[in-house]
């Protein structure tokens, strides 16, 4: 797991990851449940309620908000290192989360992710090929939320490390690319970014993980 210095060995347990980004329907569920505060609606290119966005990813959601949407749906975040297992095809190690683990094309039209388009917004899930093990939009859309506090370097505990625990900072991990950027370092499988746990963000949504 990681790159270069921060390179280092990680045993997982078996785990399940959702196929797509939570959507702003799926997130309409907790929030009719009263298991999910609203999100944010501002700027205008967060998705929640807004017409015809309902297939699209929820964003302007915090970290807390998307825990307590993968709580309520049984599940949990991924941790940093499951996130980037699937990222990165498991021992493969692609480099993108891509077919084949290729760099992103913003052409031909259609492109091969949602990525580099910062005046459309996100895509509507599951609407571009799959990315790695069938995954949607592990390399674009939004930023996801993962539960990792995050340090630097890449902490972990051991090394060997077996199912790192996530490490305890407000500032949390993401992993992936966004609509919004247009730099294929942020899209490959082992970029790191980070954001203090309260951040709302338009770039910025999540998937949940589970035990099999």
């Amino acid at each position: 797991m990681g790159n270069g210095a921060d390179l280092h060995v990680v045993t997982l347990d078996s785990f399940c990851l959702d196929l797509k980004e939570a959507t702003t329907s799926d997130y309409q569920g907790c929030v009719s449940a009263t298991a999910c505060s609203v999100p944010a609606t501002a700027p205008s290119t967060c998705n929640w309620g807004v017409i015809g966005k309902s297939a699209h990813p929820i964003n302007c959601v915090d970290w807390a908000q998307a825990t307590a949407y993968c709580a309520w749906a049984g599940k949990a975040l991924p941790t940093e290192a499951q996130w980037e297992y699937a990222a990165r095809h498991g021992t493969d190690d692609w480099q993108y989360p891509l077919a084949g683990g290729t760099a992103p094309t913003v052409s031909p039209d259609p492109p091969n992710t949602c990525w580099c388009q910062p005046s459309s917004g996100t895509c509507p899930e599951a609407s571009l090929p799959v990315d790695s093990y069938g995954l949607y939009d592990m390399a674009g859309n939004v930023m996801e939320w993962v539960q990792d506090g995050y340090t630097t370097p890449l902490a972990a505990a051991t090394n060997p490390c077996i199912n790192c625990s996530p490490g305890a900072s407000t500032d949390r991990v993401t992993r992936g690319g966004t609509w919004y950027g247009c730099q294929a370092v942020y899209v490959m499988g082992y970029t790191r970014s980070h954001y203090t746990d309260s951040t709302r963000s338009h770039a910025l949504g999540f998937r949940c993980a589970a035990k099999p």
